[in-house]
């Protein structure tokens, strides 16, 4: 696989900086941690990764307390790069 896997549409580039591009325009995926899951989810090619891997993928030996919350926040973020810029762009 090289470093573009598209989907229907949608288009995903994980090598350099992770870009996705549907219709021809690029949606931006803001956010360090967004970007690393969609990349770890990306590079999975399709087979589940546990809550361990993705952890260890984000956090190496330091994730916080709050670690399976954060993980569900940023699998929504990272499926849906709109929603994740509208929340920036809304401050929360």
């Amino acid at each position: 696989m090289g470093n573009t896997v598209e989907f229907g549409t949608v288009e995903f580039s994980v090598l350099g900086p992770v870009r996705v591009v549907s219709k021809g325009r690029e949606i931006p995926v803001p956010g360090r941690k967004q970007r690393t899951m969609l990349a770890a989810l990306l590079l999975a090619g399709g087979r589940p990764l546990s809550d361990d891997r993705l952890t260890a993928v984000m956090w190496g030996g330091r994730a916080p307390a709050t670690v399976g919350a954060q993980l569900c926040t940023y699998a929504s973020l990272a499926a849906h790069p709109a929603r994740a810029r509208r929340r920036t762009a809304q401050g929360g």
